[in-house]
């Protein structure tokens, strides 16, 4: 609710009377909204408030183990309320409500996959467990190589705004992803773990 409402002030304050099709406008959007967070603290509510009532509430636990696939249907169908409400990127309802949307939308998807009661728990797949892994990863690289690609496809006069820069991007994101987990994240876990072992 707080970033929900620090949202609903600085859209009013920064960017409610800017030309939504001007440079300022999408600077202003992204710095005011996007990236601050305070007015993005939705998704870390969502994830802590979940993992806080499985841990602590036996009724909430047993619920989400006995629904497992209704949650993931909620979840589905309020994920489709969010992407329309979404569609215009720039109107203040997506700026505003989106991202609280979103977060609650995931969370109960998120219930599902964890629910013993849920088709997800009957699923082992070597692809989606991979990528779970390299999550992490990826968020911590993907805006910097994002931007390397932008800059790339400009620099040869190619669209930044196309299916074909956005695979590229995709694939450079997952790229990133393998080389961080793989040459920084793996072998300084491996140094951790060794400076503790021999702290015991």
């Amino acid at each position: 609710m707080f970033s929900l409402i620090m949202r609903l002030v600085t859209w009013n304050v920064y960017i409610a009377d800017t030309d939504p099709d001007s440079l300022e406008f999408w600077r202003s959007w992204y710095m005011k909204i996007y990236y601050p967070t305070h007015t993005r603290l939705d998704g870390l509510g969502t994830g802590v408030l979940i993992g806080y009532c499985m841990q602590y509430f036996s009724g909430f636990k047993r619920m989400v183990h006995q629904n497992g696939n209704r949650l993931f249907l909620i979840g589905i169908g309020l994920l489709g309320i969010s992407f329309w409400i979404c569609n215009e990127q720039v109107s203040k309802e997506a700026s505003v409500f989106g991202f609280t949307l979103v977060a609650i939308s995931y969370g109960f998807i998120v219930l599902s996959a964890v629910s013993a009661s849920s088709f997800f728990s009957n699923k082992k797949s070597y692809i989606t467990a991979e990528l779970a892994a390299l999550s992490y990863a990826v968020y911590l690289s993907h805006k910097g190589i994002i931007h390397l690609v932008q800059v790339l496809f400009e620099h040869f006069d190619l669209k930044t705004s196309d299916n074909i820069c956005l695979l590229v991007c995709l694939l450079g994101c997952l790229s990133g992803g393998l080389v961080y987990r793989f040459f920084i994240e793996k072998p300084f876990a491996g140094v951790k773990y060794r400076v503790l072992n021999k702290e015991k």
